[in-house]
C-alpha cells in the first residue's frame, strides 16, 4: 500500500518560502512512494514529478562530478529525457547547455546502455571533456536561479500532486 500524507502537510511543503527546501522535501514524499520502478513509465512518478526528478538528477549529478558524471551514471540514459523535461520547465538555458553536452555523442543521441555510453567517452578528444568542464560551470551558475520556478511549476500541478501522494 502506498504512503499517504496529509494534504496539509503537502501544501505545507508547496509553499515554503524557501524553495531548495520546498523541492527537495517533495521529491522525498515522491521518492518512497511504493511499488515506484525505473522500468515504469515515468519511473512511477506523475510526469510533472518525473519533470522536476529528471532536472534534479541532471543538475545533481552534474554538481557532483560534472557532465562526465551524469553521462556514465544511469540517469545520463535518459539524457534525451531530461532535455524534454528542461522544455517542459521551460528551463531554457539549462536545456542549451545540456543540448551542447549532448551533441558530443554521434547524431547528438546518448545511448541508453551504459557501456555503449562509456566506450563512446572513451574515444572522445581532450576537447569533449574540456567543453563539458566549462558547461558544468555554465550549469552552476544559471541552475542556482532555477529553485524558484520549479516550485513554482510544481506549485501549477499542486492538484495532482495532492491526489496522488494524499490518495
Amino acid at each position: 500500500m502506498a504512503s499517504v500524507w496529509s494534504r496539509a502537510f503537502v501544501q505545507e511543503i508547496l509553499n515554503r518560502e524557501d524553495h531548495l527546501s520546498a523541492v527537495y522535501a517533495i521529491s522525498n514524499i515522491w521518492s518512497s512512494r511504493r511499488g515506484r520502478s525505473e522500468s515504469d513509465p515515468c519511473f512511477g512518478l506523475l510526469p510533472c514529478e518525473f519533470n522536476a526528478q529528471l532536472y534534479l538528477n541532471y543538475v545533481g549529478e552534474v554538481g557532483n562530478g560534472g557532465h562526465v558524471q551524469f553521462f556514465l551514471n544511469p540517469v545520463g540514459a535518459y539524457a534525451s529525457e531530461t532535455l524534454g523535461a528542461l522544455m517542459e520547465l521551460d528551463f531554457k538555458e539549462i536545456h542549451g547547455v545540456l543540448a551542447r553536452a549532448v551533441a558530443a555523442f554521434p547524431d547528438a543521441s546518448v545511448p541508453r546502455d551504459w557501456a555503449a555510453r562509456e566506450r563512446l567517452m572513451q574515444s572522445f578528444p581532450e576537447s569533449v571533456f574540456a567543453q563539458w568542464h566549462c558547461l558544468d560551470r555554465e550549469l552552476y551558475a544559471v541552475g542556482q536561479r532555477r529553485w524558484q520556478p520549479l516550485v513554482a511549476y510544481l506549485r501549477r500541478h499542486e492538484s495532482e500532486i495532492l491526489d496522488t501522494e494524499c490518495g
